[in-house]
């Protein structure tokens, strides 16, 4: 489950990229779907260790923009 301060923080962030809400919500699907596929660690965790790149979540999560 994601921890409702990273989950602020990361709206935040996004938003502050410009994202609108509607990418938000699918990026956060995104990051749910990762935490729920990480057995070992949280998805939080493989972020701030730079085991997953949160551009590279971003892209997946949105498709390729033109």
């Amino acid at each position: 489950m994601l921890n409702n301060e990273w989950h602020v923080q990361l709206h935040e962030h996004l938003r502050a990229q410009g994202h609108t809400e509607e990418e938000i919500a699918k990026i956060f699907s995104r990051v749910n779907q990762y935490d729920v596929e990480t057995k070992h660690d949280s998805v939080m965790d493989a972020i701030d260790a730079g085991q997953i790149d949160l551009a590279k979540l971003i892209t997946e999560a949105l498709g390729e923009r033109d």
